[in-house]
């Protein structure tokens, strides 16, 4: 699986995976938004394999807080941890640009999403009452993030 920024090229097997996965879809501008921002604090990325979209994560960066804004998987590639790779990507990625806590928020009544976020340490810290469009409730949960590896030897070593 590659990680890559998402391109307009991108957006049509992206719109459709956004279709497949929720209940009220992001519209093509939305994803055009993330992907045209200029200052740096939208960021969109696709996955594929083969030449083909299997997933997709827009998240933004500000100073130093993250927040994951939508990511899903293809059905037909589901529960084969591209999902956990995705996600790992973009947690390690805002934790390159600086940023030490990142939010998200996610329906109640999405276990699958709830069980890959618990297992990189996010906790619910608030509940935003009917957030979604058909009224049910987010999650807001949060996660710290630790400094990379590379920062980390470099703070040791004085560097």
């Amino acid at each position: 699986m590659r990680i890559r920024k998402m391109s307009q090229d991108d957006l049509k097997e992206v719109l459709l995976i956004e279709a497949l996965s929720f209940r009220s879809p992001w519209l093509e501008e939305m994803f055009e938004a993330e992907m045209d921002d200029i200052t740096g604090v939208s960021h969109a990325i696709v996955a594929e394999e083969n030449g083909r979209i299997v997933a997709y994560a827009t998240y933004r960066v500000v100073f130093d807080d993250a927040h994951l804004m939508n990511v899903a998987v293809s059905p037909a590639f589901r529960n084969e941890g591209r999902g956990k790779t995705l996600i790992r990507h973009v947690v390690d990625d805002c934790a390159k640009r600086g940023a030490r806590t990142m939010f998200l928020e996610v329906r109640p009544s999405n276990d699958a999403a709830k069980h890959i976020y618990d297992a990189f340490g996010f906790h619910a810290i608030d509940v935003r009452k009917r957030y979604y469009h058909d009224g049910e409730d987010a999650i807001v949960m949060e996660v710290a993030l630790k400094k990379q590896e590379s920062e980390k030897q470099g703070s040791e070593t004085g560097a």
